[in-house]
């Protein structure tokens, strides 16, 4: 057995180096892993053979139980004490072979990346060189002011500004909007959100395990978005104000999208991994094929085991609700009892078919199995059981960017609504942890569960900015509204896309068992969190993120 089995080390990886240095007059060694299954418990086996042998061959070496030291088996099955079925299955057999050669695919992902790299280097160095060559040509009093600005067109010749366009493209001038601790959105924003989102990010990084307030922040900003863009038209709604509206959020999210994609494709194709690589084998697999699906954003559409770059699906599935913004947004402005009945009529189609899925596939409320089958795609991937966070954010947004005066006017119904909020997350947490078994049958609690959950979580996190916004905030608002969160909340999207790589990259050069107690984890999560952070603060300060920030009302969202 592994060590440490009962705190769910099951897989024995040997030493991969060791086996791979091993020479002899007429063969090398060679590391190859044998996937088994026993009951429940899947785990695989590192084992050595001579560089002669084939998958083939060790496979029946396995199935005929000849690899063996002494009389005792290699391969030996899991006592009874720890897996009731005795039976064990191999799965698969696989050999680590050499660095294969990157292909058409992986070539041009390295060029794409290596390009979106140098361009902000080299407008940087540019920039840089510019401003020095400024401050020479200026006086003593002038190069003071100038150190670390940028001059305004008005005194400045077009020899001495040197060319706009590299400047925009420099780390010195993106990096501004970045770092800054000023919310750069125009006229009312909601200061409480960088709280949420930082807060949300910190959530999803740990466990990935609630997704809920990003979601309804979201819907919120996106409602808020299309009203102010319909608002700058004189109050028109019409193909252009769509189109920008689109656009713009394109231009937001898809260069550091379409970057990510082809770095980890290029990192995979080039890295010397550890004998935990394998299962990230099928990213590389899956984008061969289906590396068009991310560019299109509709991943979350496909089957699990196609999807490339999986933590991408999140994109697919906020492009796809943010779309439904323009037809909703619409449909307020012609008629509000109609946009109210359509909007609950959606928002109970996505609560019950989250819960006939539910009661159909037995589901329970949370467990890892699940994340490996069909039924988490059609479940967990798609915008039908997703929507309703985002359709709460939606309605919370143009409440709040139409509304004539305050919801909340009296104490008492802030005191109300802050009860009901805290006692509905708490429940929601709790229940999670009542209804974590995987039901037998159809079970009503965790169908209702499953259906209500997301969008009562948002519910409640619309309350809290509502609260907020109106004065009812209290020590919560000072929390959240803190400026400290800002430089964090303007990275978060950077921060969501380039976190998975720092895991898996981990993961994937380790050559020993990763225990996991309390302690290695945190400190994982906090080395990852720190890395994550420098690595997403330099992609926000390159043309890669920037997008993000330079648009004329700033980070409105992510």
């Amino acid at each position: 057995m592994g060590s440490n089995v009962e705190g769910g080390n099951t897989d024995q990886p040997g030493m991969m180096q060791l086996c791979q240095s091993a020479r002899a007059p007429t063969f090398s060694g060679q590391y190859c892993q044998v996937f088994l299954r026993q009951g429940s418990v899947e785990n695989f086996v590192g084992i050595c053979v001579p560089d002669s042998c084939k998958e083939e061959d060790v496979q029946f070496l396995v199935l005929h139980d000849k690899l063996q030291f002494g009389h005792l088996s290699l391969l030996a099955p899991f006592p009874s004490i720890l897996v009731n079925d005795s039976r064990q299955e191999v799965l698969l057999t696989h050999c680590v072979t050499g660095n294969v050669a990157p292909n058409a695919l992986e070539v041009t992902c390295l060029f794409v990346c290596c390009l979106m790299l140098a361009v902000p280097l080299a407008a940087s160095l540019f920039t840089a060189l510019t401003r020095c060559q400024r401050n020479r040509e200026v006086g003593p009093q002038e190069q003071t002011a100038l150190c670390g600005t940028r001059r305004g067109s008005s005194d400045t010749s077009p020899q001495q500004q040197g060319s706009p366009c590299m400047e925009a493209f420099s780390l010195q001038t993106a990096s501004l909007g970045v770092l800054s601790t000023s919310s750069s959105v125009t006229g009312k924003g909601y200061p409480s959100l960088h709280g949420i989102r930082v807060l949300s990010l910190l959530w999803i990084m740990c466990g990935h395990s609630a997704q809920y307030p990003i979601i309804a922040s979201i819907g919120l900003l996106s409602a808020r978005s299309l009203l102010s863009s319909i608002r700058r038209a004189d109050d028109t709604f019409n193909f252009s104000v769509v189109t920008h509206y689109l656009f713009s959020r394109l231009k937001r999210i898809q260069p550091l999208h379409i970057f990510i994609t082809c770095f980890t494709i290029g990192l995979m194709s080039v890295a010397r991994w550890g004998p935990y690589w394998f299962p990230y084998l099928n990213t590389i697999m899956n984008c061969q094929s289906y590396w068009w699906a991310n560019f299109l954003l509709v991943s979350n559409l496909l089957p699990d085991h196609e999807i490339c770059v999986p933590w991408t699906w999140y994109l697919s599935l906020d492009f796809q609700c943010y779309t439904t913004t323009v037809p909703l947004v619409l449909l307020h402005r012609l008629n509000t009892r109609v946009f109210g009945a359509v909007a609950g009529g959606l928002l109970l189609s996505t609560t019950v078919t989250s819960s006939v899925l539910t009661a159909q596939w037995h589901l329970p409320v949370f467990h890892t199995k699940i994340m490996t089958s069909e039924k988490y795609v059609f479940y967990y991937l798609r915008p039908y059981t997703r929507y309703g966070p985002f359709l709460i954010g939606i309605v919370t947004g143009i409440y709040l960017t139409t509304a004539k005066g305050p919801l909340i006017n009296q104490k008492w119904k802030a005191g109300v609504g802050w009860l009901c909020c805290v006692g509905g997350l708490a429940l929601l947490v709790g229940l999670a942890f009542v209804l974590r078994e995987t039901p037998p049958r159809p079970s009503a609690p965790h169908a209702l569960y499953q259906g209500l959950h997301r969008p009562l979580w948002a519910l409640a996190v619309a309350w809290i900015i509502l609260a907020c916004e109106e004065g009812y905030g209290g020590p919560v608002n000072s929390f959240l509204s803190s400026r400290f969160w800002i430089p964090f909340s303007n990275i978060s999207f950077a921060c969501y896309l380039t976190h998975p790589i720092f895991i898996i990259v981990y993961i994937g050069l380790q050559e020993t068992p990763i225990h996991y107690t309390d302690i290695n984890f945190m400190y994982l999560f906090l080395g990852n969190v720190v890395l994550t952070v420098v690595v997403a603060l330099s992609s926000c300060s390159s043309p890669i993120g920037s997008s993000l920030q330079r648009n004329e009302k700033g980070p409105e969202y992510w």
